[in-house]
């Protein structure tokens, strides 16, 4: 009886993390479709992604809405930051291809490009992972990204290739219409807020 009524237990409680995810995905979906809340609707649902690692969610409706409000104009500065950096850096790359010569000088200005590009991926990926609610300056914000990012070098690169990853997942699976709609209408975009909760969690802050 004792192991039935573990198993039990942990169907019930896998049941319950799906069921959470599902809502979760819902609640993200929503809440992204004004477009200009998407960062804000990534910070919350990696937040909330990291209370269910944590066992430490049983309203994810309510929290949700909590963060979502703490996180709202931040979310949004950071997701227009992001994506206007995202444009000068590989407006950069087009110019540089397009327009220099001589291959010294295109190798050492692709390092400078590719370095800012670097740290623009570490800024850019603890933007939406990292609580932001006491930073109020953009100069602060990037400060500190960098430096945790130097200072854990493994789980930076773990979160980095796992959105990355999951980008390029995310465009591949559009070629298959049906399959990408079942995947992110139910729980795709709360499994990429799951492991980018559980790298988090390895972060030394």
């Amino acid at each position: 009886m004792d192991n039935t009524s573990r198993d039990e237990n942990k169907a019930w409680s896998l049941l319950e993390k799906v069921g959470n995810l599902a809502i979760l995905n819902f609640l993200f979906l929503i809440s992204s479709l004004p477009l200009v809340t998407i960062g804000t609707a990534l910070l919350t649902a990696n937040q909330v992604g990291k209370n269910i690692l944590d066992d430490n969610e049983p309203y994810i409706f309510t929290t949700y809405m909590r963060y979502f409000k703490r996180n709202f104009k931040n979310g949004i500065k950071n997701w227009l930051l992001t994506l206007l950096f995202f444009v000068l850096i590989f407006g950069n790359l087009i110019m540089l291809e397009n327009n220099i010569i001589n291959p010294v000088l295109k190798m050492v200005a692709l390092s400078v490009v590719l370095m800012f590009l670097s740290l623009y991926l570490i800024v850019a990926t603890f933007a939406f992972n990292l609580d932001a609610e006491n930073k109020t300056s953009v100069k602060d914000i990037v400060i500190q990204n960098v430096v945790i990012g130097f200072q854990n070098p493994l789980a930076t690169i773990g979160l980095i290739l796992w959105n990355v990853l999951n980008l390029l997942f995310f465009a591949w699976l559009l070629t298959f219409a049906g399959f990408f709609l079942i995947y992110y209408f139910s729980i795709g975009f709360a499994l990429l807020s799951l492991g980018n909760g559980s790298l988090i969690r390895r972060l030394k802050q």
